[in-house]
């Protein structure tokens, strides 16, 4: 999962060679206040996140990725 997420979605970001312990820090382990609506998910930052541009940037283009296709038979 690491990998992927390496090569497909932070390829030309600060984390493109970063190890999973730093990608785990970076990304997930901040404080945000989550919103939920009915559509969608709204994170709120603090207003000094070091990150925030990276974040943003990598929620995009996970958006923009497609899931991929199971063979169920």
């Amino acid at each position: 999962m690491h990998h992927a997420l390496r090569t497909e979605v932070l390829v030309h970001t600060e984390l493109a060679k970063a190890q999973p312990a730093t990608v785990i820090l970076k990304l997930f382990k901040i404080a945000v206040r989550v919103v939920q609506y009915k559509d969608r998910v709204k994170l709120h930052l603090p207003t000094h996140c070091p990150v925030k541009s990276l974040l943003h940037r990598v929620t995009e283009i996970l958006f923009q990725v497609r899931p991929p296709a199971f063979d169920t038979s």
